[in-house]
């Protein structure tokens, strides 16, 4: 009698993970070694064509693809976390199970008609967003399995309008449809009525409704206004407009002093930018409280500075935020010292449990007078528009609670209860952000 522990059971090396999850990969990729071996033994002629069509090739063969109608259960996570931790922890997280014979016909249609054995594998990226948006989706069959790992969904959909990625999305709001008891129509993908809503009252994307493609090339050519001369540029001219515009608005009388043309930009959400100038004896704290000010602050959240090895936190180390080996300084520290450690781009972070991270590069270097504030505002973006998931008219409210895309005209936002303005800000939708200074 077998001593080997059934697919879905604890491996018996002690990892706790499943058998078919853990050392049954490694014993069947052995077995079908050993019988490649063995055919080598038997086989009289080693060279050839015959030799070709022997060993692994043959037991290659013997592997069924992945059955949808063998599917046995379905087991899909979902939910939002701070922390890979908290999400390794199963903190916030909801799950749901089906298993056979009680899985809907309709969940396995939406299966095959996906296509899901091409998207095993992990999707997205856990690092470009906060708090971290996570599915996990487990079908098994009585001898296959196969596991699509996808983070921060909403994201990648916006950054990554391939077929694969869109397929990915319709699965999981079929899922989280059929997990709240709603039915779900195996059709081609089109236009949800206006009024379908997730069970956690999300708006499901329309994907007719918002063009991901056109929306991500429309916010990278993103505008922004001239706060100096108020003419509209763009963020390629920045460079040749603050060449001879910055000077002519300079102050008249004054110290002369170095000054760096910084650009603030947030990865992942191209319409957001601004061009700054920044004395070079101005301190860091000056340019932490800039960037509060005008894009970030809502509930004095603590942030740093990252520049080459270094970092420069508004609080210390003493809340354990330094990485290891990094001890951390104070944001007492003027720019031009810290830039001394990176090559001129650096980091900022604002707010370490729904973080807001921005890049920032040094653009440029002049001597000018900006008289005695330490911070001169350039440039900044015009207000990006985001469609609303339902009918694509420029949205007004972002619903916090939203299980993805979560952007809703006055029409469609109401009646709902979580929700924040739209402003033009990297902090969108964040905490309890709802500062416009446009």
């Amino acid at each position: 009698m077998s001593s080997r522990p059934g697919r879905n059971e604890p491996c018996s090396c002690g990892s706790g993970q499943k058998y078919k999850r853990c050392c049954l990969p490694r014993e069947e990729a052995a077995r079908a070694e050993a019988l490649r071996q063995q055919t080598l033994l038997d086989d009289d002629t080693f060279e050839g064509d015959e030799f070709e069509d022997d060993g692994w090739d043959a037991v290659e063969g013997d592997v069924a693809p992945f059955d949808i109608a063998a599917v046995s259960s379905v087991r899909y996570t979902r939910g939002f976390a701070s922390t890979m931790k908290e999400i390794e922890q199963g903190d916030g997280l909801h799950v749901i199970e089906w298993v056979a014979p009680a899985i809907p016909s309709s969940l396995l249609e939406l299966f095959a008609d996906e296509e899901i054995e091409a998207l095993d594998g992990p999707w997205g990226d856990e690092t470009v967003a906060n708090p971290i948006q996570f599915d996990l989706i487990e079908v098994d069959t009585p001898r296959d399995g196969l596991v699509i790992e996808v983070f921060n969904r909403a994201v990648l959909l916006l950054h990554d309008n391939t077929e694969l990625t869109r397929s990915i999305h319709r699965i999981c709001v079929g899922l989280d449809r059929l997990a709240g008891g709603e039915a779900v129509a195996v059709v081609p993908p089109g236009v949800p009525s206006p009024d379908t809503v997730d069970p956690v009252g999300s708006v499901s994307v329309a994907e007719e409704a918002v063009d991901f493609a056109a929306l991500r090339k429309t916010h990278g050519r993103q505008s922004g206004i001239c706060q100096l001369c108020h003419l509209e540029i763009t963020r390629s001219n920045a460079g040749k407009h603050f060449a001879s515009c910055a000077p002519a608005h300079d102050e008249g009388k004054g110290t002369l002093q170095t000054l760096f043309r910084l650009r603030v930009t947030s990865p992942g959400l191209p319409a957001y930018w601004l061009e700054l100038e920044v004395r070079d004896d101005a301190r860091l704290t000056s340019l932490d409280q800039f960037l509060r000010d005008l894009w970030l602050e809502c509930c004095g959240h603590l942030s740093q500075f990252g520049i080459g090895t270094e970092e420069y936190a508004s609080q210390p180390a003493d809340f354990g935020l330094a990485r290891l080996g990094s001890p951390q300084r104070t944001m007492a520290s003027p720019l031009s010292k810290a830039l001394t450690f990176c090559d001129g781009r650096f980091s900022y972070e604002y707010d370490f449990g729904s973080t807001t991270v921005l890049q920032l590069d040094v653009k440029g270097e002049r001597t000018g007078r900006i008289g005695r504030q330490a911070v001169r505002l350039l440039a900044r973006n015009t207000p990006p528009v985001w469609p609303c998931a339902v009918c694509g008219e420029p949205a007004t409210r972002i619903d916090v609670e939203a299980y993805g895309y979560g952007y809703l005209c006055d029409r469609h936002a109401s009646g709902r209860e979580a929700l924040l303005p739209v402003v033009n800000s990297p902090r969108t939708g964040v905490c309890a952000y709802a500062r416009d200074t446009c």
